[in-house]
């Protein structure tokens, strides 16, 4: 809490100062949502966890220095556990990523705007197999490319593909890889 604080703490500074040097800067926030493929993950690199398609929801608040966008985002993920190494299992995994975002966008004089999108920050590892509750805290990053339309001058509306990953979670006696593919829809407002 005390790291989120801290970088919208410093977001609001940006924003003061830019105002004060006249630089053409618009802050921003962001709500978005989803859907999420996992991929296979390794359990103590000897069994394979597989998991059904699942949803993510988040949102970011953040400064638009036109080719540069910089934001705070924040995203929940949930997806259930199918099997381990094909047996059947009833779990699920829920993910709470804290993300410090890049988004590189060209300078192209249109309403429709590519980008690409680098990331990292933490994420939190909540898994519940057969009410074995389990949680633990990793370096998380994400990468991907999208696109922005914009329908007036400060609302976006915006699609994006993100590849998300971890550092291997630390559960009881079991370390988890974790990483997903991302589809998401959202709506970004300038001001």
């Amino acid at each position: 809490m005390k790291k989120i604080l801290a970088t919208a703490s410093v977001l609001l500074l940006l924003i003061t100062v830019s105002k004060s040097y006249a630089l053409d800067v618009r802050p921003y926030f962001d709500l978005h949502a989803g859907a999420i493929a996992a991929n296979d993950s390794d359990l103590n690199s000897n069994s394979k966890v597989s998991y059904d398609p699942g949803l993510v929801t988040g949102g970011a608040i953040g400064l638009d220095f036109e080719l540069l966008r910089l934001e705070v985002n924040v995203d929940y993920r949930r997806a259930s556990i199918s099997q381990i190494d094909s047996a059947p299992v009833s779990g699920t995994i829920q993910l709470i990523n804290y993300m410090l975002n890049a988004h590189l966008v060209p300078p192209l004089q249109s309403p429709v705007k590519p980008y690409i999108l680098l990331g990292a920050g933490l994420a939190t590892a909540m898994v519940d197999n057969n009410n074995n509750k389990e949680r633990d805290t990793k370096f998380s990053y994400e990468f991907g490319a999208g696109l922005g339309f914009d329908i007036k001058r400060n609302v976006t509306i915006d699609i994006n593909y993100r590849y998300m990953g971890t550092s291997d979670f630390n559960l009881n006696v079991n370390k988890l890889s974790y990483t997903t593919n991302n589809v998401l829809l959202g709506v970004r407002y300038s001001y």
